[in-house]
This record gives C-alpha cells, structure tokens and sequence, in this order.
C-alpha cells in the first residue's frame, strides 16, 4: 500500500518535471532570484562578537555576563613603538628616543582626545563629563598617557574634594599654590621632569602599560587600551566604526619621516575578529568559484560532455543561493566559521547531481524514454538519494549538542543546505537533461575494479582490521587541547602585533575578579578599606605566581591590578592645621600608605575624636579620605574599576597567551587564591568571584570543543545507524552500511596523527561532517546491491553499475573541498582551516574506499559465512566462525614471512 502510494507520488511528480521542464525551471529560478539578495548580504549577519563564542552554562561565562552590565569587556588596543624599538642602535637617546618624551605623549593624548573626547579632554569637568560611553562609545581609555594626565592633576582635586571634610571644620590646604596651578590641569605637564616624576612614582603594574623591549634602558613601546561601550543593537557596526576611526587617525598623523614617527598599529580581540570575518567572508567568496572550477575540470575529465556541467551545477548554484538566503532570513547570528559549510555543500550538491544523473543516463542506455528513465532513476537511486539526504541531516544535526553556539549555526547550515540540494537535483537535474538530451561517457575499467572487490574480499578484510587496530592504537592523540593560534589566518597584522604584545607585555589574555557586596550594606564595599585590603593581599599573590612554559621552558609571569594600584600610586602632599591655623599633621607620599599611617592612631587624631565624641572619629576620617580620594580621580578612569554606586570592584589579570594547559595551571591557581580571599571577604559582608574572562573562557571553550568532538560523533554514529536501520527495514543491511563510516571514524586518529593536525574550533566538527558526507556512498552501494541480490555476482554488478558515480561523486566532492587548501595556502595562511579540509579530504577518499572495497568484501564474507555455517550445528559455527577469524589474522603474518624468506 505505501509502495503503491510512493511509486504515484513519484510518477506523478516526474510527469509535472517532463512535461513542464522549462516552467518548472523558470519557477525555481524565479525563487532563486528571490533569495539572491539575502545570500549576498549574508555577511551582514556575521557577528564579530567574541560573546557568541562563550560555552553555554559556565560559571565564568555567567560571571563575565554579569562584569559586562557596568564594564567593558570589548578592548581595542594601540600597540605603539617608538623608533627606539625598531631600531635601537640608531635611535638611543634617553630622552627623545624614550615613550615619556612629552612631544610623544602628547602625539599619544592626541589620539585619545580625538577617540574619547567625553573622556579626554583638558576641560574635562566643564564641558566633557565622563558618560560610561553613552556619547562617545568608550567607557575609559587606559595607557601611559592617561595614567600621567591623571596623576598631574589628581593632587589639585584631592584638595579640592577634601576642603571642609575632615574633622568637621578642619581643612586641608595647599602647601603652594603655584604647583597646585602648575600640576592640576588634566594634560600632559610641558615639563620633562614633571613627566618622569610622574612616571617613576607610579606603582609596578601600572607602569606595565609601558616597556623597554630591547634591554637598552630607554622604554620604547606602550599600549592605548580603548574600552568599548557594548551597545544592545548594532554593536558590530559601532565597533567598526570606532576602528576605521582609530585608523583615520593613525593614517592622518603628520609625520615628515616614517623612521622617526612613532608606529602605531590597533590589535586585541575586538580588531582581530573583525579582520578575520572580513578576510574569511572574502576568502569565501574566492572559494566558491575556484570550488566550482575544480568541479567543472573533473566533470569534463569524468563526462567528456560539457552539458554536464549545467546539468550537475546549476541546480547546486541554485541551492547554494537557497541555503544563504534562508539562513539570512532566519536572523541567526553567523560567525566566520560558515565559511566551512560553502565548499562542503558544493561537494554534497554535485554528489547528489551525479548519482541521479548518471542512473537516469543508465536506464535510458537500456531502451527507456527519458521520462520513463527518470521515474526509474527516482525510485531507485532517486531513494538512495534521498536516504542520503535524510542521513546527512541526522548526521549534522548533532551539532546542535554543542555548548558553543557557531557549531550549532554550522550544523543548521548544512541542514538547510543538503535539504536544497536534493530538493533541486531531483527538480533541475531531470528537467535540464529531458531539454538537453544529456548523455555520458561510460568508463569499462569498472569491471575489472569490481572483480577485484570480488575475488580479493579476504585480504580487503586483513588491510582494513590492520589499519584499524593501528588507528584504535593512536586514540589518544584525539584528547588534545585546542590550539587558539591555528582558529585565525596568520597572516593578518592585528594577529601579529597581538601575538607580539602577548611576548613582549606578558600580556593579551585578560581574566577578572569581581567584587562586590550587597546593595543594602552599611558601606559600599569599594570604600571600605578592609575589602581594599584583601584586594591588595589578593594582587600581591597573584603578581607572585610564575609558573615554566611545558613548551618553551621559559617562565610564564602573571600581573594584576585594580583600584588598590591607583591608590599606591597617587602621590599627596598636604598639611592639616588646628583651628587656629597651626599644621598638626603633614604628608607627603603615597595615598595608599597614608590610609594605612600611624596617624590614625595618633595622639592628636584619638585626642580629637573624644572631643567630637559620637559625631566623629578616626575611623569617620580615613572612610572620608577614601571618600576624598575617589573624588580626586576623574569619573572615567573610576568607571574602568569601580560602578558608580562603589559597590562593585574589578581587579584584571594579565598574562600572555601560552598553551591551554598552563593556561589552566594558571587559573587553577588564581582560583584557589580567589576562594581563600573569598571566605575573609564574608566575613567583611562582600564576596569575590572565581576568575572569568579571556583565560578561563578560552578553557571553557576549549573542553566544550573536545567534548563536542566526540559527544557528536557517538550521537551522530547512533542517529545515523538507527536511520538506517529504519529506512532500510532490515538491521542486517543497516549495520553493514554503517560499517564502512563507522570505521572510517576509526581511522580519523591514525589520520589526525600522520598528518600533525591539531585540534581547534573547524577540526572539532570534521567527525560530525565526515559521517554526513561519507555514509552517502554506503547507501549508493547497498541499494544497489539490494537490486541486485547479495549473491557474488550481484555484488559484483552493484559496483560495477554504481562504482563509477560513486567516485565521481567523491572526486568532485574532494575537488570542491580542495578550494578550502588552495585558500588557506596562498591567501589566508589558515592552518586551522587547512587542517579541517585537508582531514575532510583525506577522510572523503577512505569513505569512498571503504565504500567500494570494504562494504563489498562484508557483503561477500556475510555470504559465504552463511553458505558455509548455515546447517552446521550452533557450537560447531561458533568454532569454524572462531578459526577463520584466526586465519584471517595469520594471513598478514604469513605474508611477511614469505617476503623474507
């Protein structure tokens, strides 16, 4: 009854193509026309976004959710050189030659006034209040400049924001008011030495923001950390816009000589991610015309017809055209990493192309019209199409297991795409070929390919369970860390000038600790200065931590900061007078050790709180002085640290990007730090988090990608055998179809270890991608086979018919795939991308071996074991089954032995 309905479902559907050929063409074109425009701003889609990326569920990726509500965790980065740094024999003066030269600082404010005015202007208070970003996109700017135009003028607000304070009528007054004037503008001071003050009372982990690089005593190069602003609409157009602003500037600046100019060249995560979408929607589009060239010289070497060619493509074209459009309509976020499915679904397309027109070709070789040879072709390669088509999508959709969110795009991709492709091969491809009367060349070498298949079935046996048991011998070069520099071309500027702030800085892979206290507590925990302290315990470990790099021995050091530096580094001189005018108390020193002075303890500071008893206290004082300090600081360079209500805090952590394993010691250890100063912090009513950001995220990632790896391939291998099983309705045809795939997966470790691929985020999915391309020749196969009869002869006649479309299928598929290489070797220089389709390539062509020789030698072996232990009694076919494994085994060893004797 259901065989009945199919076959008129499939005639009547064939009887619409044939006699409407060229309408039902102008239809699909019609609609591929409507899709056009989508597919070719799919790239407007295509996040840069490095939250996208973030493993789902993570406790790090949570906290860094909630640190993103008040700051900023998108950073672009000025990496600037002095000519000192490129070429320290010639240019070696101290001071001109040396970042701190004020004409260069200068140069450097420049930039920043003209990038984050609301931040960085001289009349900063009076026309240009800090707004978190609100106007200008930049909740702070943070760099060697910055930190010497604060320190100039946080003295004059210090005093400004500490008159009347203190003691209820005590004040603090200027010691001089000529340097109160000289020192209080927030600029770069024209003096050189009131610039090097500046700088040489600045605590250790600021002055990390500028370096000597060469040893030679004059620092040569520093960082501009701009933070951006993450805007609920937009934010990729915001932050390319901010780039192309960065750059203007850089392009514009005047520089008579290029050698003695400083170089500038922007970097970090943001930039980076920009560049490599940009390049890879570039490459892709370069790809597919070299995909579709590979293909178009193999289906002439394989046809030796050009009709072919419009035959097989137009309708992948068409599909390909479908899938972009739907996909950009659908509004799913995609990331550079849609450009593995373009290739992939060209070779997909052309498989299915190739398979139905060759069988319509074939029935029409035997005596049939073309529509009766096309309604032929559908019900029996026409299924085994489809049955690929169904098993594919099985297949990838265990990608959607993925925590991280770009694999499941990939895996809803190829879904939309394979089920295009096959929906217009089996409309255009019939229809093109009744218009075209589209015939083949039939290859005779097939015979003998089939024979041997045939008569060699044992030793195709041996040859596969020897590179099997090689290949199950080599798993464990499958549980390895993800390499981060192969996800990225390495090519691109932004790259290297990272990779460079990573060696040079010890820096690049940023972590953060939050911390925070209730909203209702009595005082904010920022302005309490025993959670400062543990904050000041907790960097003091943290910069103490230095663990050897497993790979290059050299020692890895780590580096933190927060407010508490701020406080360290803010240099104040004051003096405080009695009532009567006389000074009681001077200092002059850092904020951070007067906080913690003996004064507090004083004679006069206890004498006077027992005069104003239960008004105010030496503990009142110093919770004012905090009060005081944070007011001396302009409100931008607050927001980089603290929220506005003081009851948040961050402390950054920096370190440079090393192999994930010492990534992992490294966080691991910050960690413990974190939950040992976590539990003092309760006992202060406030709390500091696990570390999140770059380090433990790239982590995350990377066991949400080796998880993904193989969680997807044991669901995919499960989905895809029960679909068989199904479709097939026999669990014997099913499993020795799957055979070949699921071997083939076995060899995926002893091809990752010949080939030195490591793991990244394109290589994880290659397990996934193979069973989706490589069970399609299985099924070809087996249908064909089932045609035929499982009898030797059968067997013989099934490869003989369907080998040829089966390599060429792979062939064009290989060649389609190969584009991916040819990018990746002469434009991009993508040893991520290569590897994946260098793997899908090489894992392509075994399928199609296993498929032609291997699944043909299980079909003969499956016969003869049932023609020769069919009658035999039960224990007597256990043992003959037993001894002719064990003759198949000796059989190698055999063999070796008569070579060398």
């Amino acid at each position: 009854m259901i065989q009945r309905a199919l076959e008129n479902g499939v005639q009547i559907y064939t009887n619409i193509i044939m006699k409407y050929a060229i309408a039902t063409l102008l239809v699909l074109v019609l609609i591929t026309i409507s899709f056009l425009k989508g597919a070719l701003t799919f790239e407007e889609n295509m996040t840069r976004d490095i939250e996208v990326y973030l493993p789902e569920g993570e406790e790090s990726t949570d906290i860094l959710i909630e640190v993103r509500k008040d700051w900023a965790t998108d950073i672009i980065i000025v990496y600037v050189e002095t000519p000192n740094a490129r070429n320290p024999d010639y240019f070696s003066d101290s001071v001109v030659d040396n970042i701190t030269y004020v004409p260069t600082l200068k140069e450097i404010a420049l930039l920043e006034r003209t990038i984050d005015p609301y931040g960085q202007n001289v009349d900063l208070e009076e026309h240009y209040q800090a707004d978190r970003g609100e106007k200008d996109d930049i909740i702070f700017t943070l760099s060697i400049s910055t930190l010497i135009k604060e320190f100039n003028s946080t003295n004059a607000r210090f005093i400004e924001a500490s008159e009347g304070k203190i003691f209820g009528g005590l004040s603090i007054e200027e010691a001089d008011d000529d340097v109160v004037n000289e020192t209080g503008t927030y600029a770069i001071p024209d003096d050189q030495q009131r610039v090097d003050q500046i700088f040489d009372g600045t605590s250790s982990a600021l002055q990390n923001f500028a370096i000597d690089t060469n040893d030679d005593g004059i620092i040569d190069t520093a960082v501009i950390l701009f933070a951006l602003r993450a805007q609920e609409e937009n934010n990729d157009e915001v932050q390319e816009e901010k780039i192309a602003e960065i750059q203007r500037h850089i392009d514009e600046r005047y520089c008579p000589s290029p050698d003695d100019c400083t170089q500038m060249t922007q970097t970090g995560l943001v930039v980076v991610l920009h560049e490599v979408t940009a390049r890879l929607y570039d490459d892709l589009l370069t790809m597919l015309p070299i995909s579709l060239g590979i293909i178009i010289g193999l289906m002439l070497i394989f046809h030796r017809n050009w009709l072919a060619i419009p035959v097989v493509l137009v309708p992948i074209f068409c599909a390909l055209i479908w899938t972009l459009g739907i996909i950009t309509v659908s509004g799913v976020v995609l990331t550079p990493m849609i450009v593995a499915a373009g290739p992939i679904l060209v070779g997909i397309g052309v498989d299915y192309g190739l398979h139905v027109a060759n069988r319509i070709v074939e029935f029409k070789d035997e005596g049939n019209k073309i529509p009766r040879a096309t309604f032929l072709a559908l019900m029996t390669t026409g299924k085994a199409t489809f049955l690929c088509a169904v098993t594919d999508t099985i297949g990838f959709s265990a990608l959607f297991i993925s925590p991280i969110a770009p694999m499941r795009t990939v895996g809803l991709t190829m879904i939309i795409g394979v089920a295009c492709a096959f929906f217009l091969t089996v409309s255009m491809t019939p229809a093109m070929m009744k218009l075209t009367n589209y015939s083949k060349h039939k290859s005779e070498g097939w015979t003998s390919i089939a024979v041997l298949s045939t008569k060699q079935w044992k030793a195709i046996l041996v040859v596969v369970l020897l590179t099997t048991t090689y290949s199950i011998a080599r798993i464990s070069v499958m549980d390895q860390d993800m390499k981060g520099d192969e996800s990225a071309p390495e090519d691109i500027d932004s790259i290297k000038k990272l990779g460079e702030y990573s060696d040079k800085f010890e820096a690049g892979q940023t972590g953060i600790l939050l911390i925070n206290g209730p909203e209702d507590r009595l005082k904010p925990a920022a302005k309490d200065l025993d959670v400062l302290d543990i904050m000041n315990w907790t960097q003091g470990e943290i910069n103490n931590i230095t663990i050897e790099n497993r790979n290059t021995e050299k020692l890895i050091n780590v580096s933190a900061f927060s407010i508490v530096d701020f406080f360290k580094s803010a240099h104040v001189s004051f003096v405080i007078e009695d009532l009567g005018g006389d000074p009681v108390f001077e200092y002059d020193g850092s904020f951070w050790d007067f906080l913690h002075d003996d004064f507090f303890d004083s004679f006069f500071c206890v004498a006077s709180s027992e005069v104003l008893s239960g008004i105010y206290d030496c503990e009142q004082l110093r919770s004012d002085m905090i009060d005081v300090f944070y007011e001396s600081f302009t409100d931008e360079m607050r927001a980089m640290l603290l929220t506005d209500e003081y009851d948040k805090a961050l402390i950054y952590v920096s370190m440079p990007y090393v192999n994930i394993d010492d990534t992992a010691v490294i966080v691991d250890t910050i960690d413990e730090i974190a939950y040992i100063r976590d539990r003092q912090m309760h006992a202060q009513d406030a709390k500091m988090s696990q570390l999140t950001g770059g380090p433990p995220v790239t982590i995350a990632i990377n066991e949400g990608i080796q998880n993904t790896q193989f969680d997807t391939i044991v669901l995919s291998l499960i989905l895809v055998l029960i679909t068989l099983m199904v479709i097939f309705k026999s669990p014997k045809f099913g499993f020795i179809t799957f055979l070949p795939i699921f071997l083939v997966i076995l060899w995926y470790p002893a091809t990752v270890d010949a080939g030195g691929t490591n793991l990244n985020i394109f290589t994880a999915m290659v397990g996934t991608i193979i069973i989706g391309i490589g069970i399609d020749n299985s099924i070809q196969i087996t249908e064909r086979v089932r045609e035929e009869g499982t009898t030797p002869e059968g067997i013989q006649k099934a490869v003989e018919n369907t080998g040829q479309s089966v390599v060429e299928a792979t062939f064009t598929t290989m060649g389609g795939v190969f584009s991916g290489v040819i990018i990746s070797l002469y434009r991009t220089q993508f040893v991520g991308l290569r590897n994946f389709f260098g793997l899908i390539i090489t894992l392509v062509l075994f399928s199609l071996l296993m498929a032609v020789f291997a699944l043909p030698s299980f079909y003969h072996a499956l016969h003869y074991l049932k023609l020769k232990y069919a009658k035999a009694p039960f224990v007597l076919s256990i043992l003959g089954m037993i001894n002719y494994l064990k003759s198949g085994l000796l059989l190698p060893l055999k063999l070796i032995a008569r070579l060398f004797s």
